[in-house]
């Protein structure tokens, strides 16, 4: 390491090294990750004949490093003197404090002219998530003399799918279109990117500003104002939460949506699916429930979401067709008695209801439990109840079955020590067995009709389950035996067995339970392994004789490597 010279920095004079560049490591709390090849080779010849102008910053690494010095600010220069195939950098040591480090990697990233922003964005971002941080984004801004947009608008772009920052980072968009872009979650940028059009004019450029935000407000943002969920419903759809305190809401995020002056417009179109067909599905269901006069819409241009399609099928319901099965009536009209009312399923109404007109011809297809028409026959439109209400009743032991099953695997009880504290009963021990029976073959399961535990008692029209399980409790010491053997030969009789394999072992206690002598089937393969023994013994003493004294002798470690 060499002094170079003297420079003034303020009242203090620091003295400029010449330190080697193998010497420093790049610091890992820089911001900035990104260097531009082509901007880096230029500098590197630049530097080939004048070298650096401004000296690099950097600190005593810390004990745990392989090389002496941290760089703190300089790591482009750093970079193309490497480049450049220097050995040396003009360095200033400066013993800095980790927060002292951030402070100056900050400043040195967004005070640059021509800084880029998504080098700003990571150095907000790094900024903002520093353990020694207190700034806020109101602080950071001040702090740069900026509004707090620039700084919330500044960091949505790393929201960005790596693919669109690469092309940010080429130039191929500015900063108008990436803000629009990274307002879009990254399904939609990822979807809308591999279609190519939806984001790209036919000439592969990236559409302007103003066309991307056109198509974003047609094919993306929904209105919250007109959904028929409640906004501030946080158990709609499981760890999702509210649409009233979500960031791709317009009026949750001011900052990044300035222009918008709705507060009510959803960037995530996912989620708002998935909200809507969650509150669709909970409606249809609660009508069934509760047998309303309701028939179900589908828009004529729009196809069944698969979740609202599946629901409508388990209840056995129809979905009447727009501009086939009926027509939409409203004002003095809606008052009529056939009028029936409706609620879209599919579009861009679903959700909403409205009263309609069957047509004739769909008036026996809607069976939904409406009334449909004054012809309807009062026997049919009976039968047509009876028929939901034993769908409803099927449905009732299916909805207790699924909550009892839900509280089983609980953490509290299925997935916790609590559950090594429960008694074994003699329930829970016929159920022990249920299972080991179910893993059995159909061949294994044969003698299981000797016991009294055939498939004939559970497959009957009407079996008796209780009586299945009775059987199960009384069980005798020898049946369980013989299930346990049967179970533990099926799974394992095939493996691979030796003397360092649990299975094996566990297996020959059977054996020995079963009464088989193994000590006569090891004696057996014995005689067999004596007889293999003798046999080489021969063999190898003939070739002794024939081969010179060396032969065959057990070579040393020493003779091996020799």
């Amino acid at each position: 390491m060499k002094k170079a010279n003297q420079q003034l920095t303020g009242a203090e004079t620091l003295e400029i090294q010449l330190i080697k560049l193998t010497d420093i490591t790049p610091s890992p709390t820089n911001p900035r990750k990104f260097f531009d090849e082509k901007k880096l080779a230029e500098l590197a010849s630049s530097i080939e004949t004048m070298d650096i102008i401004q000296p690099v910053t950097v600190r005593p690494a810390k004990s745990n490093s392989k090389v002496p010095y941290e760089l703190v600010v300089g790591e482009r220069r750093w970079r193309a003197s490497k480049l450049a195939g220097k050995v040396t950098i003009k360095s200033i040591v400066k013993e800095l404090t980790d927060q002292e480090v951030e402070d100056m990697q900050f400043a040195e990233n967004v005070e640059r002219d021509d800084v880029h922003p998504m080098d700003e964005a990571v150095a907000f971002r790094a900024r903002l998530d520093s353990e020694n941080n207190t700034d806020t984004i109101e602080d950071i801004a001040a702090r740069i003399n900026k509004a707090p947009t620039f700084v919330v608008q500044r960091l949505s772009l790393l929201n960005l799918i790596d693919p669109l920052q690469k092309d940010f980072w080429a130039g191929k968009f500015n900063m108008s279109q990436a803000v629009i872009l990274a307002r879009l979650t990254q399904a939609d940028q990822k979807e809308f990117l591999r279609e190519g059009g939806q984001l790209k004019n036919w000439d592969g450029q990236y559409k302007t500003a103003k066309d991307l935000w056109a198509y974003i407000q047609r094919n993306v943002m929904n209105n919250l104002n007109s959904v028929a969920f409640k906004k501030d419903d946080a158990e709609l759809v499981p760890n999702v939460g509210p649409c009233t305190t979500c960031e791709k809401r317009s009026g949750c995020s001011p900052l990044l949506f300035p222009e918008i002056k709705e507060k009510d417009r959803c960037f995530d179109r996912a989620c708002f699916k998935k909200k809507t067909n969650a509150y669709l599905v909970n409606v249809i269901t609660e009508a069934f429930e509760n047998a309303d006069d309701i028939v179900y819409l589908k828009e004529s241009a729009y196809d069944l979401e698969p979740e609202i399609e599946k629901v409508l099928k388990s209840y056995n319901l129809k979905v009447l067709k727009e501009y086939t099965d009926f027509r939409t009536i409203e004002g003095k009209s809606a008052k009529k008695t056939d009028a029936v009312t409706g609620m879209w399923v599919s579009g861009h109404k679903t959700g909403s209801r409205v009263k309609i007109i069957l047509e004739k011809k769909a008036a026996s297809k809607a069976g939904n439990g409406a009334t449909i028409s004054a012809t309807a026959s009062v026997n049919e439109e009976i039968e047509r109840k009876t028929e939901r209400l034993n769908r409803s009743e099927e449905l009732d032991y299916e909805k207790v079955m699924a909550k009892v099953r839900e509280k089983v695997n609980a953490p509290e009880i299925g997935k916790s020590k609590k559950a090594l504290e429960l008694p074994l009963t003699a329930e829970v021990n016929g159920i022990a067995f249920y299972i080991l029976l179910d893993s059995l073959s159909y061949d294994d399961r044969s003698f299981l009709k000797a016991i009294g535990l055939n498939d004939e008692i559970t497959q009957k029209s009407k079996p008796n389950y209780r009586d299945y399980l009775l059987k199960l409790k009384q069980l005798t010491d020898k049946e369980k035996a013989t299930i346990i053997l049967k179970a533990f030969l099926h799974k394992y009789g095939m493996i691979q067995t030796n003397s360092q394999n649990l299975e094996s072992f566990l297996l020959r206690q059977l054996a020995a339970w079963a009464r088989i002598d193994i000590a006569a089937i090891e004696a057996e393969q014995k005689i067999v392994a004596d007889k293999r023994r003798e046999n080489y013994n021969k063999a190898v003493a003939k070739l002794r004789e024939k081969a010179p004294a060396s032969v065959g002798k057990k070579k040393s470690i020493k003779d091996l490597v020799q």
